[in-house]
């Protein structure tokens, strides 16, 4: 039996602004995490945890006997863990197996997902508002790091919309699944996002229970217009990629791992 707990204590920009840029433990247990590496026993322990009040959440990559491997910090929520392997691009990185860890963006109040090197996770969430950028956190940066737009519905009801699940489908297909959260603790699927080996994003589907909840915000006032499927599902299907500078459309999750690649 052993016992963890992140000791770090962190620091936030931008110190013009009122407010704690300071966050130190204790951290919060979320969730843990334990992936198989074919058929042998799990090689590792994830765990998120988290800072409350406020953002800071960390994944972390732990041994048997509960040391330290890695730490992932984020600038909002994680909620859930996978793991997968990516496909070999055409630079030949062979198969690259990585940890895909599904978030809530608090400075862009949207969904998130960081793809990190399995082997070692480290450093923080890219931020463009200095706010939301960890000062003191360990160096480095994801391999990828995927924004979602934010849904019509989410933003209407002000509501929290993270990613809540992903899923694998064989070694081809990997499901990213956004929900929105309310105070009413009311909890609904916004859109299925389907990346391929490479992470490049094939399609989005919009949830089941999408209409509904349209309709009724329509009866209640809150919307004033007919639900446009077609044009809500093409701008959800318009996620953002950090590219080490900014966040952009047009971006390879490729080229990141190549250049990961480069600075190992």
């Amino acid at each position: 039996m052993w016992r963890y707990q992140p000791d770090r204590t962190v620091r936030y920009g931008d110190h013009h602004r009122p407010g704690d840029h300071h966050f130190e433990p204790p951290y919060a247990l979320g969730t843990f995490f334990l992936f198989p590496e074919g058929e042998g026993a799990p090689d590792a322990v994830w765990a998120t945890f988290s800072r409350a009040p406020w953002f800071p959440n960390v994944v972390v990559k732990l041994n048997a006997e509960g040391e330290l491997l890695g730490e992932y910090w984020h600038a909002g929520s994680v909620s859930v863990l996978a793991e997968a392997t990516l496909a070999p691009p055409p630079a030949g990185l062979a198969g690259r197996r990585v940890l895909l860890a599904g978030a809530y963006s608090n400075e862009h109040r949207s969904p998130a997902l960081s793809v990190l090197d399995y082997e070692n996770p480290t450093g923080f969430s890219p931020a463009t508002d200095p706010a939301y950028r960890c000062e003191n956190c360990p160096t480095g940066s994801p391999l990828a790091y995927v924004r979602f737009p934010r849904s019509e519905l989410s933003r209407a009801l002000d509501a929290y919309e993270g990613v809540a699940e992903i899923r694998r489908f064989g070694n081809e297909t990997i499901q990213v699944i956004s929900r929105v959260f309310t105070e009413n603790s009311m909890h609904l699927n916004m859109a299925g996002y389907y990346f391929d080996q490479n992470f490049r994003l094939v399609d989005v589907t919009i949830g089941p229970g999408y209409a509904t909840l349209h309709n009724r915000l329509m009866t209640e006032g809150i919307l004033d217009h007919e639900l446009d499927l077609e044009k809500e599902q093409a701008e959800l299907g318009n996620p953002l990629y950090w590219n080490g500078k900014k966040f952009t459309t047009e971006w390879s999750v490729a080229e990141s791992l190549q250049r990961a690649e480069s600075d190992r």
